[in-house]
């Protein structure tokens, strides 16, 4: 295990061939693993974009999680703008599926935060949102919403989506 790993002020870019870098700056860590039979966690900031995002991270079983197995895994991030949460399972490999939850006070912070373009968007079209769905993310058959509830303003819609992912994004919802 790690008793303790502590960065500050770091900075780490992921540069993808053909893809513009993902440059996470100001990155504040603090990772805590005493010992193999307990959990994982993880807390800090980083700045992807406009503002920075506190991040909390929990993996319970890190050992099995770092052998390549499905485990559970918790994150919340607070941003400018909102917030997500995710309680669920994943995979080293990057295959997620669990409860997640996105509230948006203020969309256009939130994505700026988050390095992605924003819209101007009314209040009653996506200015302010809350999005619940169970997830699933995998690199074979790409991210599913299910029992998906999204609100913004006096407008929900409920449903299911599911998106294939590639060059051109196929996107089924009902």
């Amino acid at each position: 295990g790690l008793d303790s790993v502590r960065l500050t002020n770091g900075l780490i870019q992921f540069v993808d061939q053909g893809q513009p870098p993902l440059v996470l700056r100001d990155l504040s860590l603090d990772l805590r693993w005493p010992d193999a039979a307990s959990p994982a966690t993880a807390e800090g900031a980083v700045r992807l974009g406009s503002g920075p995002i506190q991040y909390a991270v929990e993996v319970p079983r890190m050992a099995q999680f770092l052998a390549g197995e499905v485990s559970p895994l918790t994150l919340s991030a607070d941003m400018p703008g909102g917030a997500v949460q995710f309680d669920g399972r994943a995979t080293m490999a990057g295959d997620v599926a669990g409860n997640l939850r996105v509230t948006a006070q203020d969309t256009g912070a939130m994505l700026a935060s988050l390095n992605l373009p924003a819209a101007d968007m009314p209040p009653d079209m996506g200015a302010v949102l809350d999005l619940s769905a169970a997830v699933t993310l995998t690199q074979a058959a790409g991210l599913t919403l299910r029992d998906m509830t999204l609100r913004s303003g006096r407008n929900t819609l409920r449903g299911d989506v599911d998106m294939a992912l590639g060059a051109v994004p196929q996107v089924t919802a009902r």
